[in-house]
């Protein structure tokens, strides 16, 4: 009798871990909005994965569970980025965290909204959020972003209509 290799075994929990890479990559990416980061945390969350596999309770929901890993170590990473003004604060990545693990990656629609959202520029990136993520009045958002309400309305006007013709766009990639 021949000497099995682990090939011809393949070990469950590494394949639960690779069958969530792609969903992992965009949900860190949502949070921090930069690849480079994204593929630090991504790494250093399957390296977390891998160490706690014992602590891994088999029939639970292991996308939930690798999300949250994948939390705590944006929140990690995001320490070490601290000094960085356009970090996104403590809560509104929170908010977007739980927004972002509850939705299916495989969503084209939701896929296509994250990937416009993050070209957006940063003051109409943050208008967004501030009035959509935190329901926010333009009075509010003003205060915030100190701008005056006319040129928040007009942030938001040119947000929309950014993320509408990109997402056309995405739907259509003739026209891209």
């Amino acid at each position: 009798m021949s000497a099995l290799t682990i090939k011809e075994f393949p070990d469950p929990y590494e394949e639960q871990i690779e069958s969530v890479q792609h969903r992992l990559r965009g949900y860190v990416f949502s949070l921090l909005g930069n690849n480079a980061d994204m593929q630090d945390v991504v790494q250093e969350t399957n390296r977390v994965l891998w160490r706690k596999r014992e602590q891994f309770e088999d029939g639970t929901n292991f996308w939930a569970w690798a999300a949250k890993i994948a939390y705590f170590q944006v929140m990690a990473h995001r320490k070490k980025l601290s000094r960085d003004r356009h970090v996104f604060g403590e809560e509104l990545l929170h908010l977007m965290a739980d927004e972002m693990s509850a939705h299916d990656e495989s969503e084209p629609e939701t896929a296509a909204l994250d990937q416009c959202l993050g070209k957006l520029p940063e003051r109409q990136r943050a208008a967004i959020e501030h009035f959509y993520l935190k329901d926010q009045s333009l009075a509010e958002i003003s205060i915030t972003l100190e701008l005056n309400e006319n040129a928040v309305s007009q942030l938001l006007f040119r947000a929309r209509k950014s993320l509408r013709v990109c997402l056309q766009n995405a739907g259509n990639p003739a026209q891209a």
